[in-house]
């Protein structure tokens, strides 16, 4: 399984699960990161956070906060 910090600039995909403390759960899930919520990759530079379209909001997240998001990218 993919994560979200793996996902390519301009690609989208699903939200499978979150992973990591209770803490950075709810913070992510109270962002709107939950499972089925479809995500889109603006900005994803290796040495800055990623921007990523989420529930018609732009989201900055720091990478080793996506590495703990599971994605699946729907086929076509």
């Amino acid at each position: 399984m993919s994560t979200l910090e793996q996902l390519n600039k301009g690609r989208s995909a699903v939200i499978e699960s979150l992973s990591g403390t209770p803490g950075f759960v709810n913070r992510a899930a109270a962002m709107g990161f939950t499972p089925g919520a479809r995500v889109t990759t603006v900005q994803n530079t290796r040495t800055l956070p990623l921007l990523v379209h989420l529930r018609d909001t732009l989201v900055a997240i720091d990478r080793h906060d996506a590495e703990r998001i599971a994605i699946h990218e729907p086929s076509k």
